[in-house]
């Protein structure tokens, strides 16, 4: 398959049908060449987004088998509308591109637009709210979690074969090209969640002192190339038995406003709980409260809950919001 600009009288591209090949259009635009790994099928993608006039675009499909191609076009008033086949004449293929549009040419079929469905009205995040995770395939990515640092996705408990969890997979901090988050995954609603309860359970692979599994909550805003560190509240709970509640901030590192020590086994499930009441904040492990009375802070008011831990595994389950 090669493009050719008529006026020129010159290739622009040279391939073959069994290689995929782009290139740009005489009078802006570009293109994507896709062939099965068979050689049966071809798709040809077409942009003519930022082109100002229309133009006309030929391909040379010398040594090859095929007599036409389907088509369809979108653009701002027109999506996936089916136009002609065009045919190839002489093993040209030449086809009329307007601007400001998206053109598919391919040989297969079953194409069509997406139902036109009104778009439901807009509605918050629902509270309460839980998942199990027992409904995603392992390494699913798994609904309404937003991966800020590390990645996250459905797995295997590694304690019940069928039973489904969510994992944090990365093991060592990539290479930053600015500041690289903390493993942190978040959910919710930004500007409502004010007064609720984050409970979820917590199993632990390693035994690393610095390792842990956190609890995030009231995160309104996150500049995640500002900070290593979610701007809201943090319930840790470490491998060797300390517990901390951070606080966060955009602009610089998180500060201890709570700390102490528990007796906590690694390789075991343990369910951690964190309850925001106005200016009190509670933390909880396996249902026993850490800091009686809570603890008094009040710079975060709302915002979203997230899960999260170091550059380490660290499995979740039973993950549940309420108010």
């Amino acid at each position: 398959l090669h493009r050719v600009d008529r006026r020129q009288r010159q290739m622009c591209i040279r391939d073959s049908l069994n290689t995929n090949i782009a290139g740009n259009l005489q009078e802006r635009g570009s293109y994507v060449a896709l062939v099965s790994p068979d050689g049966s099928q071809l798709s040809i993608i077409i942009e003519t987004i930022a082109a100002k006039i229309s133009q006309d675009a030929y391909f040379d499909f010398k040594n090859s088998t095929i007599n036409s191609l389907h088509v369809w076009k979108t653009n701002e008033t027109t999506w996936f509308l089916q136009l002609n086949d065009v045919r190839i004449v002489n093993n040209v293929l030449s086809i009329v591109l307007e601007p400001g549009s998206l053109y598919t040419l391919s040989t297969t079929t079953g194409q069509a637009a997406a139902p036109n469905l009104p778009i439901p009205p807009t509605k918050p995040f629902p509270i309460p709210y839980s998942d199990n995770f027992d409904s995603y395939k392992p390494e699913a990515t798994v609904k309404y979690f937003a991966d800020q640092g590390g990645s996250w996705n459905a797995a295997v408990d590694p304690t019940n074969a069928n039973n489904g969890i969510f994992k944090q997979v990365v093991t060592e901090p990539p290479i930053p090209w600015s500041t690289n988050p903390q493993p942190i995954s978040i959910i919710g609603n930004s500007q409502d969640w004010k007064d609720y309860t984050i409970k979820v359970r917590a199993f632990l692979p390693t035994v690393q002192p610095s390792d842990y599994v956190a609890i995030f909550g009231r995160i309104s805003t996150y500049n995640t190339f500002g900070t290593s560190w979610a701007p809201g509240y943090a319930f840790l709970v470490y491998s060797h038995g300390e517990f901390q509640l951070l606080k966060g901030f955009n602009n610089k590192g998180p500060q201890v406003i709570s700390s102490g020590t528990v007796v906590y086994n690694p390789n075991v499930w343990h369910t951690l709980q964190l309850t925001f009441s106005g200016s009190t904040i509670s933390l909880f492990l396996d249902g026993k409260e850490l800091v009686p009375g809570g603890v008094t802070d009040y710079d975060y008011t709302h915002g979203l809950a997230a899960l999260g831990s170091g550059w380490h595994s660290a499995y979740f389950d039973d993950f549940e919001v309420s108010l």
